[in-house]
């Protein structure tokens, strides 16, 4: 036979669509991040590529619109992680245990890390690729 499905309160189904649509939000902002972080450092590499051939381009145009594009797909990825850092502590009542071991929030705070990395490097004008 069968073992019955077990019985979940009203209470407990509701917290776990709660975490569930906070984890959906911040991998939205995830997906969100990801794709400014990598349009700016390929927009910055073409426009690099452009400026080897047209001597007349402001040095500094192409730098400048890639940490644009940077800062702007790594500041709200930041401010998404620590919202949904607060939001776990509080309404889920997570230890911080239990959010670093989610992968939803390791995966933010690589790319957050990986995108603060293209933008200190691109401030210094390493050659990455």
């Amino acid at each position: 036979m069968t073992e019955p499905a077990p019985h979940f309160s009203s209470d407990q189904l509701g917290m776990a669509r709660t975490i569930l649509a906070m984890e959906r939000t911040l991998m939205a902002w995830v997906r969100t991040a990801l794709s400014m972080i990598s349009f700016g450092f390929t927009i910055f590499k073409f426009l690099q590529s452009v400026q080897k051939n047209d001597p007349a381009m402001n040095q500094n145009g192409p730098r400048n619109v890639g940490l644009f594009l940077i800062f702007f797909g790594v500041g709200p990825l930041t401010v998404a992680l620590i919202q949904f850092w607060r939001a776990m502590r509080t309404q889920a009542g997570r230890s911080p245990a239990q959010l670093l071991c989610n992968p939803a929030v390791i995966l933010a705070a690589a790319i957050a890390l990986l995108g603060a990395f293209l933008f200190v490097s691109m401030i210094g004008r390493l050659e990455l690729v």
